[in-house]
């Protein structure tokens, strides 16, 4: 689910809150490995701005809460980029 709010012209702040699926291998020092597939929820914010009609510049962030080795763990995703349109 993504929603969008604008608080200010050419600005959004998008959020986002789903469930994704994680495949995590595991190297260990000593040889072998071990893998096991999570699943968690997902939740994040967003924004852009718009240099032009057609170029915006954006930035977003993720969490990723899952349980995986019989841990809880957060995985954070942190991106930026240009956008442009057609």
């Amino acid at each position: 689910m993504v929603g969008a709010l604008y608080p200010v012209e050419r600005v959004p702040i998008c959020g986002r809150l789903g469930l994704a699926s994680v495949d995590v291998k595991y190297a260990e020092t000593l040889g072998g490995s071990s893998s096991e597939t999570a699943t968690g929820v997902v939740f994040g914010l967003g924004t852009s701005f718009s240099l032009s009609k057609n170029l915006s510049i954006q930035a977003e962030w993720d969490r990723l809460t899952a349980t995986y080795f019989f841990e809880e763990r957060d995985v954070d995703l942190v991106s930026a980029g240009l956008k442009l349109s057609f």
